[in-house]
């Protein structure tokens, strides 16, 4: 009879192949740092700085939506095979069909775990991203208009605000 993984291993390589998405999530969150107060100096670093309070926001619900649909298929998967591996587990447990059937819920099972992580850390990425990017763009918005306020005096009256 094949080896089959353990839940636990399933849950641990679900989680896995996610890593890559999880960044993405880290860098659709500006953190406070000193950034923040960096002037705005090209029309393409405004662009992006206007799009983005709007764009990542929906994309990460988006994928939060995205995984609570996936969790709750994945529940409802796991609800239907767990009687069907019970039952293959008390009449025929050394049968090739009670084995597929315990690895199918076991997955199922798993992948329930891991969508359900996924969907609280997307939903948790999405509050702190519509907190964090308009932060961000209005501490860079008033670094810029300090920054040319400091060279027009600068220029024109010789003073100096730093």
């Amino acid at each position: 009879m094949p080896r089959h993984n353990s839940f636990f291993s399933n849950v641990n390589n679900s989680w896995d192949e996610y890593s890559p998405l999880r960044k993405k999530y880290a860098d659709a969150i500006p953190l406070p740092q000193n950034s923040y107060f960096k002037p705005i100096r090209s029309i393409d670093e405004m662009a992006t700085l206007a799009t983005r309070p709007f764009e990542k926001p929906v994309w990460l619900g988006f994928h939060t939506l995205g995984f609570v649909i996936k969790a709750l298929l994945n529940l409802a998967i796991s609800i239907v095979l767990a009687p069907c591996a019970l039952a293959l587990t008390l009449v025929a447990p050394n049968s090739e069909l009670c084995a597929t059937t315990s690895s199918s819920f076991k997955l199922a099972a798993s992948e329930t775990v891991v969508a359900t992580g996924m969907a609280a850390l997307a939903f948790c990425s999405t509050v702190l991203a519509l907190v964090f990017n308009p932060l961000h763009v209005i501490t860079r918005v008033a670094s810029t208009v300090i920054d040319s306020v400091s060279s027009s005096l600068d220029d024109c009256c010789g003073l100096t605000c730093r």
